[in-house]
């Protein structure tokens, strides 16, 4: 994991309440709030809270990728780009 992120480091979770879910870091401040829009405001709430162990898993993905790959090119430069930007870098 890369310590020096510029961002809130997870795990993030949800507390759920009447209106809206509070998006809470690993110390229980909140970050974020989602307001139920729907009946369902479950999958950006979970996509949200996952969000620093999907930038965690894509950085390890990237780095055991063989680029010698031709199939694996483009994908990885978008990976990197999505990481990049994910960190303020882009």
């Amino acid at each position: 994991m890369n310590t020096s992120a510029k961002h809130t480091q997870g795990p993030f979770h949800s507390d759920g309440q009447s209106k809206h879910y509070e998006i809470l870091d690993s110390q229980g401040r909140k970050l974020a709030v989602v307001y139920k829009a729907g009946p369902n405001p479950g999958p950006d709430t979970r996509l949200f809270t996952a969000a620093p162990e999907l930038l965690e898993a894509l950085e390890e993905l990237v780095f055991v990728s063989d680029e010698e790959e031709p199939e694996v090119v483009i994908p990885l430069q978008r990976a990197r780009e999505v990481i990049s930007k994910a960190k303020g870098e882009a």
